[in-house]
């Protein structure tokens, strides 16, 4: 018993490509290369480090909006995480460069205050 007729074939295989590309698109939740730095902040940092930039003492989480670090070295730990604390991932494979400078912005200039 056929289910689709020869001639419908072409038909589903265009809708679905026509579709593919738009549902791919509801499941990509990475952030794009023009997000603000909070919205970066909140998809990378905020998980640990919360909203907030608080962070959590009982866990080791460090409260990063009360940093000591200037911008380039928060890109820097952003970027490369620490050797000596394996808990704070790097992000290299995940931000750029200028990424990472408006996540320390953000830290820097709008949670420290």
């Amino acid at each position: 018993m056929k289910y689709w007729p020869t001639r419908s074939k072409p038909v589903i295989a265009t809708i679905a490509a026509l579709c593919l590309p738009l549902l791919g698109g509801c499941m990509d939740d990475k952030p794009k290369s023009s997000a603000s730095g909070e919205s970066l902040f909140n998809h990378y940092c905020a998980s640990c480090h919360q909203q907030s930039g608080t962070g959590s003492f009982l866990e080791g989480i460090p409260a990063n909006r009360d940093t000591k670090l200037t911008q380039q070295e928060v890109v820097n730990l952003v970027l490369y995480g620490r050797e000596d604390k394996p808990g704070m991932p790097q992000f290299r494979d995940q931000l750029t460069p200028t990424q990472a400078k408006k996540v320390a912005e953000h830290l820097l200039e709008t949670l420290k205050q």
